[in-house]
Order: C-alpha cells, then structure tokens, then sequence
C-alpha cells in the first residue's frame, strides 16, 4: 500500500539556507498559552473575595460608646476599639480592631487618634472595650 507521505518520508529535516536556526526556548515561547481574556482572573477573585454588612448602632449602645471614649480618656487606659471599614471596590466591608491608648478625639475631622499611626473614623466605632 502506497502511503500519502511515502515520498518524504526518507527525507532529514529542513535546513534554512539564508538564516540560522531559531532556539529551542524561543520556538517553545510561540506555543506557550496565553491570557485571551486579560484581567478575567482578577475579576473572579474580586467576585470572590467576602465583605460584611455594616449594622446601624441604637441610641442606648451609642450613648455607651460615648461613656467608654470619656472612661478611656480619663483614665488614660488601654482601649481596643472595632470600627467598620467600607470597602473600597465593592458593597459591604470589614470590621477592624485596633489596641493601644487614644491620643486625642479630632472632633474637626470626626476621628479618633491613637498612638502610633491609628486613625479610626468615630462614625465608624463599633465598640470600645477597656483593656486592663
């Protein structure tokens, strides 16, 4: 039986004549995959990722908010304070807490300063707890 390649087969392998031959890394680069949809990747771990629901405070928890913030300041204690932080890139956020004492309450910017480079937004205080 005749095969459609018989007559090439006994042939060595083709030589370019009027260049050199390319490298092996670089005819291995022109079949490596690529990104078709760039950016796809991001997007599907962005979906991913969870954020919180912020909960509204009620005037009593605020009112007890107020009384730990003067307690804190009077006594110069150590304070631990959770504060709702929205995210940037989509709805929702994260709670975040921070230790240390309170340097002041910037009331022209709304926001409590702690020592070191903490600042906390006092719309955004959660709680205050007293750390002994």
């Amino acid at each position: 039986m005749i095969g459609r390649y018989d007559d090439i087969i006994g042939h060595g392998r083709w030589n370019p004549q009027t260049r050199p031959r390319m490298p092996r890394e670089s005819r291995a680069a022109q079949f490596s995959p690529f990104a078709a949809l760039t950016g796809y990747e991001e997007e599907i771990e962005e979906g991913a990722r969870l954020t919180e629901e912020d909960r509204h405070l009620e005037e009593d928890e605020m009112v007890l908010l107020d009384q730990r913030l003067h307690q804190a300041l009077d006594e110069d204690s150590p304070v631990r304070i959770t504060w709702f932080e929205p995210d940037k890139l989509k709805e929702g956020g994260a709670f975040r807490t921070a230790e240390g004492r309170i340097r002041k309450v910037d009331l022209a910017r709304r926001c409590i300063v702690m020592e070191g480079p903490q600042t906390i937004p006092i719309d955004s205080v959660k709680s205050i707890q007293l750390v002994d």
